[in-house]
């Protein structure tokens, strides 16, 4: 590895993402829905993140985007992508 370049970490997290926006009455609700939050530090410093939704009755669809999600998280580590 190029001593150069600083090091990298990938952290996975499970996450909630809350939205609040006006309800029909006009009144604030809070919408909110479950994933995984890919956070890139390097040399401790984060640096981007992304979050991918995971609902309780996932699709193949769903499972093809996080395995894509950590498969560039993972290349982004190696030094072989650009962030996520």
């Amino acid at each position: 590895m190029d001593d150069s370049r600083g090091a990298r970490q990938v952290r996975a997290a499970m996450h909630l993402r809350r939205v609040r926006v006006d309800g029909p009455d006009g009144a604030p609700v809070v919408l909110s829905y479950p994933g995984m939050l890919l956070s890139c530090y390097e040399d401790d410093r984060k640096v981007c993140e992304k979050w991918i939704p995971l609902g309780a009755d996932p699709t193949e669809e769903d499972d093809e985007l996080l395995i894509a999600a950590l498969h560039a998280a993972m290349l982004w580590r190696t030094h072989q992508a650009d962030c996520p």
